[in-house]
């Protein structure tokens, strides 16, 4: 797994190996469901 921080904001790119790729994105959209990204915030860019 890579993260690379793009820019100050910060903005990040996760680059996972093929074979976890799936497993970390269904990790991710299961995050983003408990915890929402809160009231007069932006959702999370997806690339």
């Amino acid at each position: 797994m890579i993260l690379r921080q793009l820019d100050a904001i910060p903005s990040y790119e996760l680059l996972p190996r093929s074979s976890f790729a799936d497993h970390l994105a269904r990790w991710l959209l299961d995050a983003m469901r408990e915890f929402g990204t809160g009231e007069g915030h932006e959702g999370p860019a997806v690339a």
